[in-house]
């Protein structure tokens, strides 16, 4: 059946969210979030991989970031989500985008809910500012092709600015898929960057970061985005006719 637009959505806000956080982190948020019931549908609680725990600290945040876009979908998170953001910028170097929401997290709202590990630094921030030596356009996002009109789109962008179309997200990294590096779960068959999903496999029991599953390297055999869109639209028809001669019969 197809999944309707909303809830892929948020699907993917949750899986931005989680594949930046640790093992351990992710009990608690799995079991006491408001989207855990759904989201645990999808079969997945935990998850071993994380882009922090590769040091892929600017992915990372950017993930974060589309979370905090979209705070208003965890209200019970938010505090904790919006303190993720900024703690990962100001690591990956991108203090002039923890700036945003450190100020955010001075609201009546948020300040008493910080984390007292984090609380200080984060008023700090808010109180001097990023660091003089660092500028907003460094901290610009590098973009690359959209897989379907081939016009450049920032890599964390899910729908293309050009052919308007919506962009399958990498279950890795969270960024738009790429035409020419391109692979899917054999499992689940969601989308990955074939590269970033081999550069993931290399720890040992390697599991989907999206269905949990053993994924093993001779397994992730490469595939045509083409291909993969085109079988995406015949499930889809057959998803739309199957019900509509169900009811022909009936009639």
């Amino acid at each position: 059946m197809r999944v309707p637009n909303e809830m892929d959505d948020l699907l993917m806000f949750i899986h931005s969210y989680l594949i930046t956080k640790t093992a351990a982190s992710l009990g608690r948020i799995a079991h006491t979030s408001e989207t855990s019931e759904m989201y645990g549908r999808c079969g997945r609680h935990k998850i071993e991989k994380r882009l922090i725990q590769r040091n892929e600290l600017k992915c990372a945040a950017r993930m974060l970031l589309r979370t905090a876009a979209n705070i208003s979908l965890f209200p019970k998170h938010a505090t904790t989500i919006l303190t993720s953001a900024v703690v990962i910028c100001v690591k990956a170097d991108m203090p002039h985008t923890a700036l945003k929401h450190a100020k955010t997290l001075m609201s009546p709202e948020h300040r008493p809910k910080i984390d007292q590990r984090y609380a200080k630094k984060i008023e700090l921030l808010v109180r001097k500012g990023p660091p003089a030596s660092s500028t907003a356009k460094a901290e610009e996002e590098q973009a690359t092709p959209c897989p379907f009109c081939k016009q450049m789109v920032v890599n964390s962008m899910l729908i293309c600015t050009s052919c308007k179309a919506r962009l399958p997200y990498c279950i890795v990294t969270g960024r738009h898929v790429l035409s020419d590096d391109f692979a899917v779960c054999p499992t689940c068959d969601f989308p990955a960057i074939r590269s970033e999903m081999i550069k993931d496999m290399k720890s040992s029991n390697y599991a989907c970061p999206m269905c949990e599953d053993a994924v093993e390297m001779e397994q992730l055999t490469p595939i045509e985005f083409k291909t993969y869109m085109a079988r995406d639209e015949q499930r889809e028809a057959i998803t739309i006719y199957l019900p509509a001669l169900h009811a022909d019969a009936h009639s």
